[in-house]
């Protein structure tokens, strides 16, 4: 008979419990995975085949498949998947590690690569060191048993020495640099503005290193030359990132990285809805710096709620335009006037952040005063 890819058998995901979704289904789904569909570009296609092992075991995976395609096919899915996008279009971050690691565990499941195994109780794709599977062969004429060479058995050296040979794994794109974490923006649209200095160093930081990269061959120095030109514009170094770190990232992980901080940055700015927006081509920490040089010594201002005494000009006597404001909050909320003067003081120190003046209290009878003088 023929030995068919075991791959085209019926897949492990689907013998025992219940299933995400119909078996048709999530073929599909693992199909439109490995770029096994069509529609796509070359590029989407070589980027699908040469990631979905990766994607598997989370090794050295390019961004593009990650952020491009992964997405792109859960919001294709997201009904038989059972993720819904919020009110911006974006998918909680729950949920998306949830889809991912069922999206990995069908990968394994249909046999396309790699093997599930138990971890705590859960069962997790790993990576197989068994050899690829070979296409489809033909054993109807077997080779006579005593022409075979008999399988020699491995000794614990021999085990030993195999282990010994596997290739070290990459170290992966440092975690600070992922755009879930250097994004300083919520689901809600709001902007962390401490966040946003710390995206400026970075993206200062980057930018100058790509620079200083190219003029000096040892990295080291470009490192340095870096650190001092950010000392000179007077940036703050990032805290979430050590700029030693530059010297082993590839080219690769460096374009990344470059990526995933214009998408933070763009992210902020969408939020902006236009309203002082950077200029294009400005970098961040510029953008920073002006935001402070226009509010610099500006603050909620007191009010001039008092003028110089008619009769004694050591005293102070209360505005007719301040009188006006209280007897409109005193007649539109029903207040007496001791609450309202009292609740003047209060919101004074909410507002402010300091306490009334002392010489600004005003009697109630002051306050009825100058509300029979407009009435």
């Amino acid at each position: 008979g023929l030995q068919t890819k075991v791959s085209s058998a019926r897949p492990r995901w689907f013998r025992k419990g219940t299933p995400v979704t119909d078996v048709r289904t999530q073929n599909a789904i693992v199909n439109a995975l490995i770029g096994d569909v069509k529609g796509l570009t070359k590029d989407e296609v070589a980027r699908r085949r040469n990631n979905y092992g990766k994607f598997v075991t989370e090794d050295q995976i390019d961004n593009a498949y990650v952020k491009h395609d992964v997405i792109k096919i859960i919001g294709d899915y997201k009904d038989e998947l059972n993720i819904h996008p919020n009110q911006s279009g974006r998918y909680s971050p729950e949920d998306l590690k949830r889809v991912k690691d069922v999206l990995r565990l069908m990968i394994v499941a249909s046999n396309k690569c790699g093997k599930l195994e138990m971890n705590n109780g859960r069962i997790v794709p790993v990576k197989s060191l068994r050899p690829a599977r070979g296409d489809i062969v033909d054993t109807t004429t077997r080779t006579p048993a005593a022409s075979t060479p008999a399988a020699k058995k491995r000794t614990a050296e021999q085990c030993a020495l195999n282990a010994m040979k596997v290739t070290p794994t990459p170290k992966r794109i440092h975690g600070a640099l992922k755009l879930d974490d250097i994004r300083c923006t919520n689901d809600e649209g709001f902007i962390n503005l401490l966040q946003v200095k710390e995206l400026a160093s970075l993206e200062l930081l980057f930018d100058l290193y790509n620079t200083n990269a190219r003029l000096y061959e040892d990295a080291n120095e470009a490192i340095e030359k870096t650190k001092e030109q950010m000392k000179e514009l007077n940036v703050n170094l990032p805290n979430t990132f050590e700029c030693s770190n530059l010297a082993s990232m590839s080219s690769q992980h460096l374009n990344n990285s470059n990526r995933n901080i214009q998408n933070a940055i763009q992210d902020a700015v969408e939020c902006l809805h236009g309203f002082f927006t950077p200029k294009e081509g400005t970098q961040l920490y510029k953008w920073v710096a002006d935001s402070h040089a226009y509010t610099s010594g500006c603050a909620v201002q007191t009010p001039n709620n008092f003028e110089q005494g008619t009769y004694n000009k050591h005293q102070t006597s209360m505005t007719l335009e301040a009188a006006w404001i209280l007897r409109h909050i005193i007649y539109t909320h029903h207040l007496p006037i001791r609450k309202a003067l009292m609740l003047w003081a209060e919101f004074h120190v909410l507002i402010l952040r300091k306490p009334l003046n002392p010489e600004w209290f005003v009697a109630e009878r002051t306050l009825w005063y100058h509300i029979h003088r407009l009435s």
